[in-house]
């Protein structure tokens, strides 16, 4: 998915729909300058951001570090006149360079004191960016309340889950360091993260609920959806006797039940999800070592904030793994729980939503 991605990316910039204004052979028709209207070029910004976005969401889903093309050469690369993708835009960009920064420190799984240090000042200067466009956004929209040029006094629910899902990129870093300091407003950096793990959960809720959600959910929708979940799932088994993981079980029966009622077959993320929520949540010895002590930090930063999945996916592996050895196959519980979802997993959008 991601060669492929990148492959694309690089063949429509070569296409010139990052130049919409400049002389290129793609703007030649029979030998002479196709003199796009004004209305064709705009529509050539929107495409290009568009083609920006899914590079960049893209990339990081899959743990590779993407290019940051907005204000690199030219702003007028991602103009576009939709207000929901150009905050999705900007928040995006915050996140390329956090995770920019962050690999300039050094991606290594046994990190000095002075690697965390860098890391938590990072990911607190990165939260505190989107919080500020956050801050930014509303005033703007207030302002154009009073002037009357929109009726819009909020962010709406999908621009909101756009700035919590770029917190959540940002702030989970926060578990693939050794120790955390407070952040500005004096929240332990988990709790915090914890807190917007979950907003952002409700919020995937809310979107799923919405008349315009198409059938099948959109990439950024399952990446932002798996990052939440299994941020959960490693704080409440790490942290299990804390007041603010009380209701962790609440919570990951919602994530298996939303996973499962996303679902389209027994193959995608979204049912795997579920049957490692299962998992993951009922073994005692998830996310812990062999001595019984807490399995943290992950260590697989070498692949930015997608390591966090990644770590999910290793432990449900080894409790599979340990549960065949005992005679039990992995495979066959699988199929079982396959069989117990299947009006579940392949109903309609429609029905899933009302079960949600």
């Amino acid at each position: 998915m991601y060669p492929l991605a990148g492959l694309i990316f690089h063949k429509v910039r070569q296409a010139g729909f990052h130049r919409p204004k400049a002389g290129h052979e793609f703007y030649l028709v029979e030998g002479k300058p196709a003199r796009l209207t004004d209305a064709e070029v705009a529509l050539r910004k929107d495409l290009w951001a568009r083609c920006v976005l899914s590079y960049q969401s893209i990339s990081i889903a899959k743990g590779h570090l993407p290019g940051r093309m907005i204000g690199a050469v030219g702003a007028y690369h991602t103009e576009t006149t939709d207000r929901s993708l150009e905050l999705q835009l900007q928040c995006q960009d915050i996140i390329v360079q956090c995770c920019t920064a962050i690999s300039d420190t050094g991606l290594l799984s046994n990190m000095s004191d002075a690697q965390a240090n860098a890391v938590a000042i990072i990911i607190r200067v990165f939260d505190t960016r989107v919080r500020d466009l956050e801050v930014e956004k509303l005033t703007r929209l207030a302002k154009e309340l009073t002037q009357e040029i929109t009726g819009f006094s909020t962010l709406t629910v999908t621009e909101n889950l756009h700035v919590q899902s770029a917190r959540l990129n940002i702030l989970v870093f926060s578990l693939f360091i050794p120790s955390s300091g407070a952040t500005d407003d004096m929240v332990e950096p988990i709790q915090l993260l914890l807190s917007t793990a979950k907003s952002v959960l409700d919020l995937v809720k809310r979107v799923v609920q919405l008349p315009t959600f198409p059938p099948s959910p959109p990439n950024h929708i399952v990446d932002t959806f798996l990052i939440s979940t299994f941020t959960i799932l490693r704080i409440a088994k790490i942290y299990p006797n804390n007041v603010w993981v009380a209701d962790a079980e609440s919570c990951i029966n919602s994530c298996k039940l939303l996973a499962r009622s996303l679902s389209s077959n027994d193959n995608d993320a979204l049912f795997k999800t579920g049957m490692m929520l299962d998992d993951l949540w009922g073994n005692p010895r998830a996310y812990r070592k062999p001595d019984g002590s807490a399995d943290a930090p992950i260590g697989y930063l070498g692949r930015l904030s997608a390591g966090l999945v990644m770590d999910a996916a290793s432990k449900w592996h080894e409790i599979v793994d340990s549960t065949s050895m005992l005679g039990i196959s992995g495979l066959t519980e699988g199929v079982l729980i396959g069989q117990q979802l299947p009006i579940q997993c392949k109903s309609s959008h429609r029905s899933r939503r009302q079960t949600i």
